[in-house]
């Protein structure tokens, strides 16, 4: 997987789009990965694409770069994560 170009030391809440097994299970294992990388979910879709597959959308709360490329590693160990299509830092708002 190709890395971001975006300072560690930086927090960003990240987008992160990927296709998994439409299967139980699968969402609660991919949830246990960001537990288990300290990434809290702000934000979360899930949708059936075609039969046997879904897409998940997640939205995270503010990490530093190297936490979304460490989970990123893990998500492609998952064999029921078919792939991850798109994984962006979103810069804030300025109020």
């Amino acid at each position: 997987m190709q890395k971001r170009v975006v300072p560690d030391e930086m927090l960003y809440q990240h987008y992160v789009r990927f296709s998994v097994s439409d299967k139980p299970g699968v969402f609660a294992r991919i949830a246990q990965l960001f537990g288990d990388a300290g990434i809290s979910m702000e934000t979360v879709l899930q949708k059936r694409v075609e039969q046997g597959q879904a897409e998940i959308v997640v939205v995270t709360h503010s990490i530093p770069a190297h936490r979304m490329d460490e989970l990123c590693d893990a998500l492609a160990q998952v064999q029921q994560v078919q792939k991850v299509a798109c994984v962006m830092p979103l810069e804030a708002l300025s109020e």
